[in-house]
């Protein structure tokens, strides 16, 4: 079957410049890896290489792609071992592309976008320092691909990123990013995301991918976060997260009747998935269904659901179990059982996640929750 894709790519090779042609097949490995085609991105990244073995971006997406076919297939520890040896393996590929190409930015920036690798299983053990020290190189080879040419676009979603993540660490890993040269900074980490969102080629699913993440769970801007997550669930429809976040912006925004319509799906699609990310599927759909009853205010079907997560959490993060005990906790308090809601409310704060739950957590240890329409995770007209 690979033998007969190749053979294909190289008779339609014929019709078009090796240069649009190369970019056609990163553009579709690009996509099917977003799309958890794992498979049909290899073969289209391999083909790129095989053109222009110089193409600095297929190496460091072909990572990406063994990172995550490993992480649902295999698991998550066995993934970060990917991460470790695809990390190894690719860099002297990027060292040799600048010895021989020292002036084109892509090469410093795919080195450093690479380097900061090594951050996301930082990320994943809640290892702040770690997250610092792993992006120091990766920061100096996007600093030196931005000084050659500030106009390439896809310099700004790791600009953007370290800028925005460093802005929400402790204050002692932020003196530590300054040491290093960045400048932890809230409002242009988005400034910049957004730019790699509106405008880069290649990283603005990946800008995408982060600014829901933060609009939902950190600033709170639901309207932002539904129309990104729109975007991307209607391009990447086999993603197996884009229609929950989509699903989530709905729910928070108070648009019943549309979270309604997309019920059926989410529950159909925990199916389509091997069984980590079937886990994954199946709580995010239940912690969804936990807020849809909450805001019907049918609280003991809430509790169901949030009880199911609890027993049944596999999640590579425990970000998620933050907004479960926040949602039990509020729910206990709305029922008059205010030691059971503190339970969950100080079970948030020792996550210690830096989510924007435990600023409710504290406000709501010290004065109980009492009033749904008020409720800070949900926009009311």
């Amino acid at each position: 079957m690979k033998s007969l894709v190749f053979c294909v790519m190289f008779l339609f090779s014929f019709s078009i410049s090796n240069e649009k042609l190369e970019e056609y097949y990163l553009n579709k490995g690009i996509f099917y890896l977003y799309n958890y085609e794992f498979n049909q991105s290899i073969n289209y990244l391999d083909s790129v290489i095989f053109i222009n073995p110089n193409h600095p971006v297929p190496y460091f997406v072909k990572i990406a792609n063994k990172w995550l076919s490993t992480q649902i297939n295999d698991g998550y520890e066995a993934s970060y071992e990917i991460i470790y040896s695809k990390i190894e393996e690719t860099i002297p590929v990027y060292e040799k592309l600048i010895t021989d190409n020292p002036q084109i930015a892509k090469n410093y920036l795919y080195l450093g976008s690479t380097h900061g690798l090594q951050a996301r299983v930082d990320l994943a053990k809640n290892n702040w320092f770690n997250i610092i020290l792993s992006s120091y190189k990766g920061y100096n080879n996007i600093k030196i691909a931005k000084e050659l040419n500030p106009d390439l676009f896809d310099i700004y979603m790791p600009i953007g990123l370290i800028e925005y993540l460093t802005s929400i660490l402790p204050k002692p890993a932020q003196w530590a990013a300054s040491l290093i040269g960045v400048i932890p900074n809230r409002e242009l980490g988005l400034y910049h995301l957004n730019i790699a969102y509106e405008k880069s080629k290649y990283s603005w699913i990946e800008s995408g991918n982060i600014l829901i993440y933060a609009y939902l769970y950190f600033e709170n801007n639901l309207e932002l976060a539904k129309n990104i997550s729109e975007n991307l669930y209607i391009k990447f429809p086999n993603h197996p997260y884009y229609l929950y976040l989509y699903a989530e912006s709905l729910i928070r925004l108070n648009e019943i009747d549309n979270f309604e319509n997309t019920i059926i799906e989410m529950e159909n699609k925990v199916y389509n998935y091997p069984e980590i990310q079937q886990n994954e599927c199946e709580i995010k759909f239940n912690y969804l269904m936990a807020l849809y009853f909450y805001q019907k205010k049918e609280f003991n079907k809430s509790i169901i659901h949030c009880n199911w997560i609890l027993q049944n959490y596999k999640m590579e993060m425990d970000w998620l179990l933050g907004y479960n005990y926040l949602l039990l906790g509020k729910i206990n308090d709305l029922q008059g059982n205010r030691s059971q809601a503190l339970k969950f409310y100080n079970k948030i704060l020792e996550l210690n996640n830096l989510f924007i739950y435990d600023e409710w957590a504290i406000k709501y240890i010290k004065n109980p929750f009492s009033d749904t329409n008020k409720d800070p995770l949900f926009k009311y007209d």
